[in-house]
């Protein structure tokens, strides 16, 4: 058993220091760069550790560490992390009330006391630390930078998703400007900040070209990140985030998915009378971190599910339930939802181990994303057996078709309504079927062996 040390400094022998404000996300494990610390934890042969600059949710001093404590009066992240440190500028302990030159001293010498010897610092957000600060730290370690886009783009100025705003300035040289409509309703963010984000990274990566990396989960994240002026000669590699685990045998699954939806059911009618629950066959899960997120698109489903009413006859539609796990940040959305007259579920956020329960209680997932660099939760919901209907601007293009769900043209809720229409009036042992195919090939495409390989083999091209 590997024992504790007094500090990360008085580690030996690290390959990859996962660097990020926390290793939670609100409280729950559902962190994509935490998650992949988790999976080379438990899978690739490097010693991988993870540090916190704001805050951590664990206890660990064997390879999971809170640094926070490292910004000499505040926390670490509101020293080095942009949008949390320009705020206090004029704090009394801030060191950016210092020169830009000696900000940058302090900042990296603070890092380089205090963090080991490495090989590779990972982050999946360049946001995490000042560019300045983390050149500085490269270079005394002589490390190199992984940015992991399992859940953040990386490849554009500020923009992480320009499919949402139907944007294509990232792939130009003059690359972003104002006025930018992705901070057009952000508060507190200055009308330049776009601008010189874009300038600043391609600053950084023209000065440390060789010594950057890029993964990408999907193949419509590395077609975006080719297509990026920043990113267009950054060595790439296709090796997606695997955090789910699927059972050894499918009718252990399947079982598993009847018996949680008859236990969902049941508890919906203990806890709510209105639930007609005798009368509901199909079960239908969306969600998000906030219904009001613009790219996961519940615009496009309120649609959606308008036109599967008329398919359904509306006297059908009681059959249908749709459960809804997110804020709900957008009272609009949620009312327009209520008014439709479908039997429905808001669960807001839910610990890990509830949501797992209703995805595989689910007949089908539903994911309107129209740009992400996953969603997680469309390969969460393979991996639980859960057919798939997804736009396919996002990771589903490389596992789902008809057999195992459907991908439907970005924006098309007409045929996304019909695909929904299809899976509502499948018997039972085709939708067995359907299951069985998306089980399989999700086995086959998230093989830990061969995704460990491709870690291990490309970690040890890039070490130094």
């Amino acid at each position: 058993m590997t024992e504790s040390v007094s500090s990360i400094k008085d580690l030996k022998d690290v390959d990859v220091i996962f660097l990020s404000c926390h290793d939670h996300n609100e409280g729950t494990n559902n962190h994509g760069l935490f998650q992949m610390h988790e999976f080379f934890k438990k899978n690739v042969k490097v010693k991988s550790v993870f540090a916190s600059t704001l805050g951590s949710m664990y206890e660990n001093s064997i390879d999971i560490f809170d640094i926070s404590h490292l910004g000499e009066g505040l926390k670490l992240a509101q020293q080095i992390t942009p949008s949390l440190s320009k705020p206090l500028k004029n704090h009394p302990q801030s060191w950016l009330n210092m020169e830009k030159e000696d900000y940058v001293d302090c900042a990296s010498k603070v890092f380089i006391e205090n963090l080991p010897n490495h090989k590779f610092i990972a982050i999946a957000d360049r946001g995490e630390i000042d560019l300045l600060v983390l050149e500085a730290v490269m270079k005394h370690f002589k490390s190199k930078l992984i940015i992991l886009s399992a859940v953040n783009n990386a490849w554009t100025g500020f923009c992480s998703f320009p499919d949402e705003f139907n944007c294509d300035k990232f792939k130009t040289e003059a690359g972003c400007c104002n006025p930018c409509p992705a901070i057009a309703d952000r508060e507190n963010v200055a009308g330049d900040f776009v601008k010189n984000t874009f300038s600043d990274t391609r600053e950084f990566l023209e000065r440390n070209r060789d010594s950057v990396l890029l993964n990408v989960g999907s193949s419509y994240s590395l077609k975006e990140a080719e297509g990026s002026y920043l990113f267009k000669d950054v060595e790439k590699c296709l090796i997606p985030l695997k955090n789910w685990y699927t059972v050894d045998d499918f009718e252990t699954l399947w079982n598993t998915k009847k018996e949680n939806k008859s236990k969902f059911l049941e508890n919906l009618k203990n806890n709510n009378k209105n639930f007609h629950t005798d009368k509901i066959k199909f079960i239908v899960m969306w969600s998000a971190h906030d219904i009001a997120i613009k790219r996961k698109g519940i615009d496009y489903y309120i649609n959606c599910l308008r036109i599967l009413k008329y398919l359904l006859k509306f006297n059908r539609f009681e059959e249908v339930l749709m459960i809804f796990t997110c804020k709900m940040g957008d009272e609009t959305a949620v009312k327009t939802i209520l008014e439709l007259g479908i039997p429905v579920v808001f669960t807001n956020h839910i610990s890990r181990q509830n949501y797992d329960f209703l995805i595989s209680a689910s007949d089908i997932y539903c994911s309107t994303t129209v740009s992400d660099a996953g969603p997680r939760t469309t390969l969460e919901a393979a991996s639980a057996g859960t057919p798939v209907i997804s736009f396919d601007n996002c990771n589903a293009s490389d596992l789902i078709n008809e057999n195992k769900g459907a991908l439907v043209p970005t924006y098309d809720v007409k045929k996304y309504a019909e695909e929904m229409h299809r899976f509502a009036n499948y018997s039972e042992s085709e939708r067995k079927q359907i299951s069985k195919n998306l089980y399989d090939d999700y086995n086959r495409t998230f093989d830990t062996k061969a995704l460990v390989g491709k870690w291990e083999t490309f970690l040890k091209k890039h070490e130094v």
